[in-house]
């Protein structure tokens, strides 16, 4: 079927609904709650590109999250669990604990910026993100 028209910059910016998101690219979707421009999910309360408020199901790529040495105020805790070297860039597996939920994600950087496994950082989602109506499927993080 056919999803959306669009320009490869806007279909991966901002997809028309999370399966086109998944399709183009890897894609971490949340649960949060939207309204007035922003959004709150498990990592934070983030500037809202585009979608839906209320209840929402909240997209952030991979390479959205910086990752900085742990300390108190600056994004969310997060331990690594792994790390996939690819020279210029890293895919790193982490896995936070917010509010007794537990969410294991990725997120892409600069390959010498990559953690080792077992470091404690804090991930920061920069720019803004895409919500959609929250589907009520399982979540994928």
């Amino acid at each position: 079927r056919m999803a959306q028209v669009a320009s490869p910059g806007e279909l991966y910016r901002v997809p028309a609904d999370v399966d086109v998101a998944r399709f183009v690219g890897e894609a971490i979707i949340l649960p949060g709650t939207a309204s007035k421009g922003e959004v709150t999910c498990a990592l934070g309360k983030l500037p809202l590109a585009a979608g839906s408020e209320g209840s929402v199901d909240v997209l952030i790529r991979p390479e959205q999250i910086r990752l900085v040495p742990f300390r108190y105020g600056a994004g969310v805790w997060a331990k690594v669990n792994g790390v996939k070297f690819f020279g210029p860039d890293a895919i790193v597996q982490l896995t936070a604990v917010q509010d007794s939920l537990t969410l294991s994600f990725t997120a892409r950087v600069a390959g010498h910026r990559a953690p080792q496994p077992g470091q404690e950082v804090s991930a920061v989602v920069e720019g803004e993100v895409v919500s959609f109506a929250a589907s009520g499927r399982s979540k994928s993080v």
